[in-house]
């Protein structure tokens, strides 16, 4: 599936309303957010062909939702590690509920906003 990317300020008007939450939101309750557009921030520390993830926090590594693979969206996001960002996204609870390997795709057709690009030590 390709990941919706667009490199404004905000999200664009075609988007589907999305819900403001937590990622801790959607982790204590994957089943209720399957398929539901949602809306938080959190923080990008790196990005791989495996493993592309935001975090609640910087450095986080339990607290987190992975976006869908998308080498454009790697190649665009790279240069700006760590950032804290906002992320528009559709919800899959599959790897939420179940297991999962290498690039989980918990964040689907996502938008990303970059609010604080190459943040020192990944810290704002």
């Amino acid at each position: 599936m390709i990941a919706a990317l667009l490199l404004a300020s905000s999200v664009p008007a075609d988007f589907p309303k999305a819900a403001s939450v937590t990622i801790a939101q959607v982790r204590a309750d994957p089943r209720a957010w399957d398929g539901k557009w949602v809306r938080f921030d959190g923080y990008i520390d790196r990005c791989s062909r495996l493993s592309c993830h935001v975090a609640a926090q910087p450095g986080d590594a339990k607290m987190t939702l992975s976006f869908d693979s998308s080498d454009s969206f790697d190649e665009w996001i790279g240069p700006q590690l760590p950032a804290r960002v906002q992320v528009t996204a559709r919800i899959d609870s599959t790897c939420l509920i179940g297991f999962c390997t290498d690039r989980a795709p918990e964040l689907r057709l996502f938008y990303v906003d970059v609010l604080t690009a190459n943040l020192p030590n990944g810290i704002e």
